[in-house]
């Protein structure tokens, strides 16, 4: 450890100084990190030697900083600009950091000098610690420990490759296994049909061989004949319920701790339940504990409550321990084997003396060769040491997190690379993906070490390149001159080459590759720890065995031992060719070339015969995360397309305007998901390894060459939605990947609910039944690229009868797991559980429209103005008055008093306490407002029309705009007063227009809005509870306020004016309220206007809640009502398939079905599916046809029942 935390110090102290010192230091280090452990198979001095070159370069590194600090801090000032380059890149600067001085500032006042950044300076401190941590490092070197240390890794080496043999072997056992039950179900199945179908030509004859010649007649052909020997069922059926009673054991043995203790403890008590639980509990045998019954006191309570929380407490812990065991158990066994192994090659033979090849250590034999010849004397065992049985639970589930990481230290390693490239999204590390997704996953059993060592040493090249560019002088950091060269628009271009490539000063440039290098450090000490980093890479084709072999025709033949290869006395003659230079370098590129072909070669070889892998079906995982990465694109597309989306999809749908790239894009990724659906049932790894090629192009173009491009360089982790769309796509190409490498099972038939059967399975079937034509799409794309002798129809018909047998099952799995004995009386849990939570669904879904309703109009979030216009104009002329609002919030202070204002009207305060003070706010408009700007014409025209004798109507227009969240809204509030003509108000507004003076001002009533309601559909009112009427029959004084018009000519005195318009204050409603609220007394320099916004809610529960109540109740209940009447009630025309009493036997024939299918067997197909289709015809003959024997009354057998006598 000491080795790996000396070499990550040295790393840091390198990456965090951007100067040419850190690039001696990175070689170093990146030197050392490739070699990794390896470097203790060299003699120790020249180990020595090689730590002693890296502490002197760390001295003269230190001595050359210490000397550059006389040329930083006193001769900076006459150093020319030209060489500005040289200083940064040596890091030359004056490090102060003890003494504050005006003498070094005096220095360089009113000069123009070089000055380097905090970063690139060279100071000495990571210096000293290096050096620190390299000394202890050589004092480790030189202790005696350190030979212990080396012998461990000599061990290791002798081992490097027997983890993967023992892998190969039980992988090999594993595989034979599986397709030798696979070859007896198969067989078992072909009997039985062929014996069914050579009883039937026997029993038919001439009419068989006449009359049956379509597929429909084969079809049709059963009968009761086909039922006659039932035993065979049985055995099959058993054959195929055998999994599934393993499955329901593992499960009740999994939870039945967990129910046992909340169930005990509701029947009687917690002291009960806590006492029988560490009686029983397997961790526990040899403890018990009595229960003496009887009440107890409230202190005794209170620690048996606590006791039962530990207790609840362990069986999560213990659970927990077995869920991650069941993922590394292979890998435990392999370390234990390894582990006593290891002691046997310490204990019994000198492994430690090996040879030198060009200085590196080798073992002179293999482990086995190393045991066999061992001369030494076996010693005693010791006594048994402390087990991991042993531990406490806790300790048990920490070593159960540690040995799972380090178990899967490879995924941990790929993940660091996905999330390198999410968070940078940069064209030199996307080589590094390109390696996982069509190398490292691929690689078959497992990734070579050849593909580490690359890893590692690419990685490394990352980070060197970056730390190179990190110096100012290098293209794309010296902002200024690429700028002059390229346009100001450089920055957010993602193509401009330094930002594309990643190549360019960043903070932490090296914080990302250096979680990867860890992984991967942590990743080679679990392959060395468990024999897998030395594989040996043998060839699936067939390979000769050892012996004696002799040339004949130019092949290797196999001769006996005794038989005689030659004489001794024969000749030989060497014949010298003189060969040009060219000609040796041709050879050695051919040589090359067919060497790095035949490499290929194998690795897919090796990739699509699956010798030592066990075939899995990872498609239901696959297709849920490619569904995802669907989902997402679809429901969020101008996240990927625009810089800052202006609108959403709802938006698309609610325009009926569709953009052409958002239709293509997703039906692009809508037709890759039925391509891999359809290789999946066509079960082509080549097909499957070329879509999984141009799947992994695809993605990285999409992903870092044209989106960047559709949202103008922006990265992908400012958009969350791109984050999630490629860490679906990564996780979807990872287990693409996997599925290529173990190959697909032989029986891929079925839906993936089918194969297995539990609550879990039952809902994910119902669930896959409601979604709208997706059985059918499902079933007919099945049909159609897969192989059958059976007609779309009939293939409709089979899927039918398949899935309710399957839900059959699943229910009768369900009993299985959670009903009792018979004649029992339910227990209490079981009421709670299944009743109240029945109840509380009931419930729940008949309030549902009341509390949404409610919910949708209180909860949610502020809906405050972002903005407010108002204008003002006479007729149809150019407004008179236009004005942008001030916005002001109000406090909850504020909000309070004005409730106080209205405590003695119940019907404003009613009104008031349907808000809070977020959502309330005040629109402050200046009361002067623009020069008007009338052209003179149709000023005249504005003149004549007030002269004359038709009414002259003045309007108010306010816009209130919303905040943007899918489509920005605006809510557009008018009125309009009629002036009359031959009024004085028609003159006085004559003559404000004309800007003379008039004894009062223009005043029109009623005009200006004081209180608005914004709704949450974007609609705007009036409010009228908030002020009174002037006049019992006079109602317009309750919403509006009165205006004041008043004209002034503009200071350069051409004719023209500007309007101030102010609100009447002479009224009782600004008496008695308005002057009393904040903002509310009318100021003379602005109008105010008080918005109440109701809270918006998600989209969803907007468009519930905008519409009626009754609306939405009826359809609601209508809806749901019938889903639940249909579940719970209307079964009784499928009471006798719920009801049957041996299910597995109906189940069992329709996986004869597809058995056939899978082997390629179309005539027995046709027979099989004829003995579903005949049994599944009525209740009646499915009920006589399904049951076993041993039944006392069972009328498909031929044997005579036993007489009953008559009752006396």
């Amino acid at each position: 450890m000491s080795y790996w935390g000396c070499m990550w110090l040295v790393f840091l102290g390198s990456v965090n100084r951007a100067n040419i010192f850190s690039i001696i230091y990175l070689c170093y280090v990146f030197i050392y990190l490739w070699h990794g452990l390896n470097i203790y198979y060299k003699p120790l001095p020249l180990i020595l030697k090689y730590w002693n070159h890296l502490i002197v370069q760390n001295i003269l590194i230190i001595v050359m900083k210490t000397g550059m600090q006389v040329i930083g801090c006193f001769y900076m000032t006459i150093i020319p600009m030209e060489y500005c380059g040289f200083i940064k890149l040596f890091g030359i600067g004056c490090v102060r950091n003890f003494e504050h001085s005006e003498y070094f500032d005096n220095l360089h006042k009113g000069i123009e000098i070089c000055r380097v950044s905090k970063s690139e300076m060279a100071g000495v401190e990571w210096d000293a610690a290096i050096f620190f941590f390299l000394m202890i490092q050589r004092r480790v070197f030189c202790s005696y420990n350190f030979f212990h240390i080396v012998n461990d890794a000599k061990a290791q080496h002798v081992l490097s490759a027997r983890g993967a043999n023992i892998l190969d072997e039980l992988y090999a056992t594993r595989i034979k296994k599986m397709k030798d039950d696979e070859r007896k179900v198969r067989q078992a199945v072909e009997t039985k049909l062929t014996k069914l179908v050579n009883n039937q030509k026997k029993l038919q004859g001439a009419y068989y061989k006449n009359n049956i010649v379509t597929h429909k007649m084969a079809i049709r052909s059963a009968d009761y004949y086909m039922f006659d020997d039932n035993e065979t069922d049985v055995e099959e059926q058993r054959s195929f319920k055998q999994r599934d009673e393993e499955d329901l054991t593992k499960r009740k043995r999994g939870r039945r701790n967990l129910i046992s203790l909340f169930g005990d403890m509701v029947d009687s008590n917690m002291r009960t339940a806590v006492k029988k639980y560490w009686n029983t509990a397997p961790n526990r045998k040899g403890v018990t504990q009595r229960d003496e019954g009887g009440p107890y006191g409230f202190g005794e309570r209170v620690i048996y409550f606590f006791k039962f929380i530990w207790a609840a407490l362990d069986v999560l812990i213990v659970s927990a321990t077995e869920f991650l065991g069941r993922y590394t158990m292979t890998y435990d066994m392999v370390r234990d084997v390894l582990n006593k192994e290891r002691r046997q090659l310490k204990e019994q033979t000198d492994y430690d003396v090996g040879v030198r090849v060009e200085g590196w250590w080798l073992p002179r034999a293999s482990f086995e060769g190393l045991v066999k010849n061992s001369k030494l004397p076996r010693p005693r065992r010791p006594p048994k040491e402390m087990s991991s049985t042993d531990l406490p639970a806790i300790m048990k589930l920490m070593k159960a997190l540690w040995v799972i990481i380090v178990a899967r230290s490879d995924l941990l390693c790929y993940v660091c690379v996905i999330m390198n490239q999410i968070m940078q999204c940069q064209l030199i590390t996307i080589p590094l993906s390109i390696m996982v997704y069509l190398w490292g996953m691929l690689s078959n059993p497992r990734p070579s070490k050849t593909f580490w060592i690359i890893m590692i040493g690419y990685v490394e090249l990352v980070i060197l390149l970056k730390c190179i560019f990190q110096f100012e002088m290098m293209p794309g950091n010296n902002r200024p001159n690429a700028k002059t060269e390229y346009g100001p628009l450089e920055i957010v271009n993602p193509f401009f080459p330094s930002k594309f490539m990643g190549l360019l000063t960043m903070n932490l440039y090296y914080i990302w590759e250096m979680f990867i290098l860890m992984a991967i450090v942590i990743h080679r000490y679990y392959l060395t720890n468990i024999g897998l980093w030395s594989t040996v890479t043998t060839s699936i084709l067939p390979h000769s065995l050892d012996g004696l072999y002799a040339m004949q025709g130019g092949e290797l033949v196999k001769v006996a031992q005794n038989t005689p290869t030659g004489s001794t006395t024969d000749e030989y003659i060497v014949r010298s060719i003189k060969t040009s230079t060219l000609d040796l370098i041709l050879l050695s590129f051919k040589t090359i070339f067919f060497h790095y072909a035949i490499s290929f070669r194998q690795f897919h070889q090796r990739l699509l015969m699956h010798v030592y892998q066990e075939a899995s079906d990872y498609y239901t995982v696959m297709f849920f995360f490619d569904f995802c990465a669907f989902a997402t694109i679809t429901t969020l597309f101008p996240v990927f397309s625009e810089y800052e989306p202006t609108a959403s999809v709802w938006t698309y749908v609610s325009t009926s305007v569709i953009p052409v790239r958002y239709v293509m894009v997703v039906f692009l990724h809508f037709i890759c998901i039925l391509i891999d659906r359809a290789i999946y049932l066509q079960r082509s790894l080549v097909l499957k390894l070329v879509y999984h090629f141009l799947h992994v192009a695809f993605v990285h173009i999409w992903m870092f060459v044209l989106i960047p491009n559709f949202i103008n360089g922006r990265m992908a982790i400012e958009q969350p939605a791109i984050v999630a769309y490629y860490i679906f796509r990564c996780i979807y190409l990872l287990i693409s990947a996997q599925q290529i490498r173990v190959g697909y099972p032989s029986r891929i038939w079925g839906f993936y609910c089918f194969h297995k059967c539990g609550i879990w399975n039952y809902v994910n079937i119902q669930g896959y039944l409601l979604i709208p034509f997706l059985f059918e799409l499902r079933s007919s794309f099945d049909w159609m690229f897969t192989d059958t002798s059976m007609s779309i129809f009939d293939w409709f018909r089979m899927e039918d009868i398949y899935t309710s047998v399957f839900k059959v099952k699943c229910l009768r799995g369900i009993e299985d797991d959670l009903m009792g004995i018979p004649a029992v009386k339910k227990k209490l849990i079981y009421k709670c559980v299944y009743g109240i939570s029945l109840l509380i669904f009931l419930i729940i879904l008949i309030w549902f429209p009341v509390m949404v309703y409610s919910w949708g109009r209180v909860a949610g979030q502020s809906n405050r103005p972002s903005a407010a216009t108002l204008k003002f104009q006479f007729g149809d002329a150019e407004p008179i008055y236009e004005n942008k609002a001030d916005l002001y919030a109000l406090s909850h202070i504020e909000f309070e008093y004005i409730k106080q204002v209205y405590n003695a009207y119940d019907i404003s305060k009613e009104f008031l306490y349907n808000y809070k003070h977020t959502d309330v706010e005040v629109l402050a408009f200046r009361t002067g407002g623009k020069t008007w700007m009338i052209r003179p014409d149709e000023k005249k025209r504005l003149l004549k029309i007030i002269n004359g004798p038709h009414p002259l109507p003045v309007r108010m227009s306010c816009k209130v705009i919303l905040p943007a969240r899918e489509e920005q809204k605006v809510i557009d509030i008018s009125a309009k007063k009629m002036m009359f003509p031959y009024s004085t108000s028609r003159s006085d507004a004559a003559k404000l227009i004309e800007g003379e003076e008039v004894e009062h001002p223009l005043k029109v009533r009623y005009l200006l809005p004081k209180f608005l309601k914004i709704e949450q559909r974007g609609k705007g009112n009036v409010v009228n509870v908030l002020m009174l009427p002037e006049s019992d029959d006079d109602d317009h004084a309750t919403g509006s306020r009165n205006v004041s018009f008043r004209s002034v000519l503009a200071a350069e005195q051409n004719g023209r004016v500007w309007w101030d318009i102010s609100e009447e204050t002479n009224d009782a409603n600004y008496e008695a309220f308005l002057q009393k609220m904040p903002y509310g007394s009318a100021q003379s320099s602005h109008l105010v206007i008080f918005t109440f916004s109701d809270k918006i809610v998600h989209s969803f529960f907007s468009l519930a809640t905008g519409g009626s109540i009754i609306t939405f109740y009826t359809v609601f209940l209508y809806v749901v009502h019938g889903w639940s009447r249909e579940i719970i009630s209307k079964r009784l025309n499928m009471t006798w398939l719920y009801e049957l009493s041996q299910a597995d036997v109906v189940y069992a024939l329709c996986k004869e079905v597809y058995i056939c299918r899978e082997a390629g067997m179309w005539d027995l197909e046709e027979v099989a599916a004829a003995r579903v289709f005949f049994m599944m015809k009525s209740g009646e003959t499915c009920f006589k046809l399904s049951r076993f024997h041993g039944i006392p009354y069972n009328p498909s057998t031929y044997k005579t029942l036993p007489t009953v006598p008559r009752r006396t």
